[in-house]
C-alpha cells in the first residue's frame, strides 16, 4: 500500500529544494536586440541579423532564456487577429505556436540551440516546428520587436532553471507559446 503522507512530504521537500535553487540563480550576462520585422523579410537579411545575435551571445557554455516583445505602439489587437487567422488558415503549412491572450510579450522560451530557435521564430525553420513564424503572417507590418536573452551558468539545476522560465512566463503572459518543458 502507498504511504501517500510520506510521498507528499518528500514531494514538498523536493519543491523547497527547487525553490532554494531558484533563489540562488543569477544572470551571467544579458543581451537586448531590437529589430524591425522588415529586417527579416528574406533569408539573407534574417541571416545577417542572426549573425549579429550570434556574435552577441557566442558563449555556448551558458543556459539561455529569451523573450520577444513588441517595443513600439503597434496595435496588439491587430497583431493578435493576424496571427490567429494565419494559425487557423495554416498559412504556408506552418506550425504556429499556441495562441494565448493579447500581450506585448510575444513569446518566452529557452533553447540549447538559440540561433536555430530564433531562425524558426523568424519563419525559416522546418514547417512542422511550432514557432511564431513571423515572416508568414506579419512581414508587411511596421513592427519593431525586442529580443531579450538572459544567459545563465550551465551548472544550474534543471528543475530550478525550468521553474525560473515558468515564473517569467507567468509574469509576462506572452501572446504565443506555452509554459512548461518541451
Amino acid at each position: 500500500m502507498i504511504d501517500l503522507k510520506e510521498i507528499k512530504e518528500k514531494t514538498a521537500d523536493l519543491l523547497r529544494q527547487t525553490a532554494m535553487s531558484v533563489k540562488k540563480i543569477s544572470v551571467a550576462k544579458s543581451e537586448e536586440i531590437e529589430f524591425q520585422i522588415s529586417e527579416i523579410s528574406n533569408k539573407e537579411s534574417a541571416g545577417h541579423l542572426l549573425n549579429t545575435i550570434s556574435t552577441e551571445i557566442n558563449n555556448k557554455h551558458l543556459n539561455k532564456i529569451y523573450w520577444f516583445k513588441v517595443i513600439d505602439n503597434y496595435d496588439l489587437k491587430t497583431l493578435y487577429a493576424s496571427y490567429k487567422k494565419a494559425k487557423q488558415d495554416k498559412i504556408n503549412n506552418r506550425a504556429y505556436s499556441r495562441l494565448n491572450t493579447i500581450s506585448p510579450y510575444l513569446y518566452i522560451g529557452s533553447s540549447r540551440s538559440l540561433i536555430g530557435r530564433i531562425n524558426q521564430h523568424f519563419g525559416y525553420g522546418p514547417k512542422g516546428t511550432y514557432a511564431m513564424q513571423f515572416i508568414h503572417w506579419c512581414k508587411d507590418f511596421n513592427l519593431k520587436v525586442g529580443l531579450t536573452i538572459l544567459n545563465f551558468d550551465k551548472t544550474i539545476d534543471r528543475k530550478a532553471f525550468q521553474a525560473l522560465e515558468d515564473g517569467i512566463w507567468e509574469e509576462f503572459r506572452p501572446m504565443f507559446g506555452r509554459k512548461g518543458p518541451k
